[in-house]
């Protein structure tokens, strides 16, 4: 039989060298002193320190009735890493009881390891966390975070859920190491509230013990951004998986194991409230496009008048807070969003939170500011019924189509799969560039289609650019790598009746009869950051889902004002003009994050039966008539992350709201949403009514044509989908 130990104490550490002696010297002194008598080991588990932590660990002189442990993990960074070692030393040598203490602790006294180990060992508890004395301005994640909502969701009343000193049973430890996280983000940056969350939710027996006060090193809260958004990423995927704790209001018990606070000085922080709220006010500005994107109406007004606040008046309310944190908490969980973009967000709100959580407590006493945290751990329970009505709405139509039907480009960059399913299906797939005048971006947009689709991978069968009698190089330069290249003008000549209002929609229109094949992407030739998730991400979900027919892209859309260019702003007329149109009178489209989206995929079947508007309502106007044809859940949505192109005049942009406005306006009055009436006149003094002509010029469905129908004659039809009367 192997050698074994009664009580293992743990020290993680990374570049320590410089605290950890005085960390060991207290743990031996607690263990001799309280536990002369069981055999104890002191593990130190390294991250690979390079300022000689280890060798100091090795050289330290503690009591011959103590080892000492160096080990070192490389396969797991983070802290995660260390703590797994620490668990499987404990399982290793059959441990009763473990601890572990960070080893930066400048506060650690012998009597916390009795504090620690003792209920263990005698009462048969699983975990015990600690309860520091604290400067009402330090753990400002703690305090406005994770203990609120680690409490509200859980009871327990956790006082330091990520405190990083923590006792443990053999028997948790191995209910931990059952868990497949260690080789995930839970593991490198969330180890802490992982334990906390686990414990809570899994019938553990769970204690507190008074520590007095935590001296370590203090960090200003405008540093602690990533720290944050790791500790938030944790707490939102444990809401998932112990979400039948917290919808049933299970609560889990947690008993003050050592009742008395010692009272100490506790040491003060400083924090500096003008860098909060300039990170603030910078996030929102970076920000802006997100929170519009994903916040309500209500909430994005609040937070957008806070960031005009200055030091004087500046205020966040904590019942707006705890609300945000519950909506960030169900998008987290609920949309295929990019999550590192979506916690950068969050930390934004964190600095401005943790801002007016300053103003708040700063006149107070420390018993004071603890008693205003647990106000603020009650409007975290009190908003429970928010959380819950916002999860649980995902089981209506249009967030349960949001959660099935909207897409990230990372899941379709494996090219060669995407090649595989569409042979297998023997789908056909084209490109159409339509362009005027765009030689700066024409080119890089061709060769990297080329190089990745054509060339490459054979995806794309055939790839084409439409032109709109352009006067400068765009079309000698498309001619240049070889692909074919059509005039719209010569195309289907005498087919409409306005020859003088052709635009983007002829060229689309027509790009459907020069093309052959079953699926047809379009792609606008003025994008400065092409990239291929461009055309991946479009084509994907239809070769992958036979029950999707159009997918439209979405992305944060920067601003160029000046010489500078701004994260977020762009998408103005979507933002004043369509989105509010299409909420009003189309409320199913309102999850539409890019209705105007010149990037779109969809099947030959669904494009060949609407009209196409010809100019600037023509995206608008498609995603109506598909949606009126079709429904919604052949309709989906591809997250293309970022798409920077050249951004119009506000001159521009209101010929674009008003053509948008027409052409909508005349589809309402045809699906009787709405009665246009007539413009009251007066002649010689007396009123009559004249009627006014609102619509745009449009194309007819292209199916209806004797060309198109001679053409495809023999085609036959590969999708078919229900056509909603």
């Amino acid at each position: 039989m192997g050698k074994s130990y009664d009580i293992i104490v743990g020290i993680p550490s990374f570049n320590n060298a410089k605290t950890i002696a005085y960390v060991v010297e207290q743990v031996a002194l607690g263990l001799e002193k309280h536990y002369p008598n069981y055999k104890c080991a002191i593990i130190n588990s390294d991250g690979g320190s390079t300022d000689g932590t280890q060798e100091l660990f090795l050289s330290l002189d503690i009591p011959q009735t103590i080892d000492k442990i160096s080990l070192s993990h490389v396969v797991i960074s983070g802290k995660g890493g260390a703590v797994k070692t620490i668990f499987e030393s404990l399982v290793q040598y059959s441990a009763k009881a473990g601890m572990m203490v960070d080893a930066d602790l400048r506060s650690i006294t012998p009597e916390w390891v009795k504090k620690y180990i003792q209920p263990i060992l005698k009462r048969g508890f699983d975990y015990i966390t600690p309860n520091y004395l604290r400067d009402k301005f330090d753990g400002t994640i703690t305090k406005n975070f994770a203990f609120p909502i680690t409490s509200a969701l859980y009871g327990g009343e956790i006082r330091q859920p990520i405190g990083g000193d923590f006792g443990f049973s053999q028997k948790i430890v191995a209910r931990y190491l059952e868990k497949p996280v260690w080789e995930s983000d839970v593991a490198r940056f969330g180890i802490d509230i992982f334990m906390t969350n686990v414990a809570l939710c899994e019938g553990f027996k769970i204690g507190q013990v008074n520590l007095g006060t935590k001296i370590h090193d203090p960090k200003d809260p405008r540093g602690l951004g990533p720290m944050f958004s790791q500790v938030s990423s944790v707490i939102f995927q444990m809401m998932k998986e112990y979400q039948g704790v917290w919808k049933k209001g299970k609560r889990a018990p947690v008993v003050d194991c050592f009742e008395s606070k010692p009272k100490e000085k506790i040491p003060e922080v400083k924090i500096n409230l003008k860098n909060l709220i300039f990170e603030f006010h910078r996030g929102f500005r970076r920000n802006r496009q997100l929170f519009t994107d994903l916040l309500s109406k209500d909430q994005f007004e609040r937070i957008e008048e806070i960031s005009h606040l200055d030091q004087k008046n500046y205020r966040f309310p904590i019942d707006l807070w705890v609300r945000l944190v519950y909506d960030f908490a169900v998008i987290y969980n609920q949309s295929p969003i990019d999550k590192n973009e979506l916690l950068a967000a969050l930390v934004t709100l964190y600095y401005g939170r943790v801002a007016g959580y300053i103003i708040e407590v700063r006149n107070l006493s420390t018993n004071q500011a603890e008693e205003h945290v647990r106000k603020i751990s009650s409007e975290f329970r009190h908003q429970l019924p928010y959380l819950m009505k916002r999860w649980l709405g995902i089981s209506d139509k249009n967030l349960e189509w949001f959660k099935k039907n909207t897409f990230h480009y990372s899941n379709y960059s494996n090219l060669n799969k995407l090649k595989k399913i569409k042979e297998q299906r023997k789908l056909t797939i084209g490109v159409a560039l339509p362009a005027k005048n765009e030689e700066e971006t024409v080119g890089e947009i061709i060769k990297i289609i080329k190089e990745n689709f054509v060339d490459s991978h054979q995806i794309i069968d055939q790839l084409i650019l439409v032109d709109s009698n352009s006067t400068d190089r765009t079309v000698e330069i498309a001619k240049s790598y070889g692909i074919p290249v059509f005039q719209a003008s010569e195309t289907l000549v005498g087919i409409a009746k306005n020859n003088n209002q052709w635009g983007k929609g002829d060229n689309l229109w027509k790009a459907l009869y020069l093309l052959d094949t079953d699926i047809i992407c379009f792609v606008d030739t003025d994008i400065r950051n092409f990239d291929p998730r461009f055309i991946y991400s479009l084509i994907g979900p239809l070769l992958m889902r036979d029950d999707l027919g159009f997918i439209k892209g979405f992305y944060r859309r920067p601003i160029q004002i000046g010489d500078t260019m701004q994260s977020s702003g762009g998408g103005r007329v979507t933002e004043l003009t369509v989105r509010p149109l299409l909420n009003t009178f189309y409320p199913d489209l309102a999850k539409i994050i890019q209705p105007l989206s010149g990037e779109f995929a969809g099947r030959r079947e669904i494009f060949e039966s609407i009209p196409f508007c010809i100019n600037y309502a023509l995206e608008t106007c498609m995603l109506i008539d598909i949606y009126t044809k079709y429904g919604l859940p052949i309709i989906g949505q591809s997250d293309l992350k970022v798409r920077i192109h050249r951004n119009q005049s506000l001159k521009s942009l209101s010929k674009l709201s008003f053509g948008i406005m027409q052409a909508v306006f005349n589809r309402l009055h045809i699906h009787g949403k709405v009665k246009l009436l007539e413009e009251p006149i007066t002649e010689d003094e007396k009123y009559h009514f004249k009627s006014v002509d609102i619509s745009e010029s449009q194309l007819p469905p292209i199916i209806e044509i004797p060309e198109y129908q001679k053409k495809f004659a023999n085609r036959k039809s590969r999708w078919q989908a229900p056509i909603i009367h």
